[in-house]
């Protein structure tokens, strides 16, 4: 399973496609629009993976300097720099794990659920560089 993220003409993340491989093809992949974010509206539609004709719909806040502060229950915080440095939810542990500036990993726990999820970033084409 890959992710890769499409940005506006501003840079701005604007779409999120996941990409999975084929059912008994070894090269070939099938492409979803996992998330896209509507800055105008404010709306995030993120496709929800058990049932891919379904949707999920998320009014989200930007902060001072254009950045989403906060996402249904999820607040987002940045650095000076506009680095993601820390993501609250209730009921969850987030954790973003940096090397340098560069975020390589991050992890979800959730209680509620018992679950924990990791996320690995590569950048670019190639891994550890270019950007996310």
């Amino acid at each position: 399973m890959k992710y890769k993220m499409i940005y506006d003409s501003i840079g701005r993340i604007s779409k999120i496609l996941f990409i999975v491989p084929e059912r008994g093809k070894t090269y070939s992949e099938l492409t979803y629009e996992r998330v896209i974010i509507d800055y105008e509206l404010r709306v995030v539609k993120i496709l929800d993976i058990g049932y891919y004709n379904s949707y999920y719909y998320y009014g989200f806040n930007l902060n001072e300097d254009g950045f989403v502060s906060q996402l249904g229950t999820c607040t987002m915080k940045y650095n000076s720099k506009g680095y993601l440095v820390d993501v609250e939810e209730p009921n969850v542990i987030n954790t973003l794990t940096f090397d340098g500036n560069d975020l390589i990993e991050a992890s979800v726990s959730n209680m509620k659920y018992g679950s924990l999820t990791l996320y690995y970033a590569t950048y670019g084409n190639i891994d550890n560089q270019g950007d996310l």
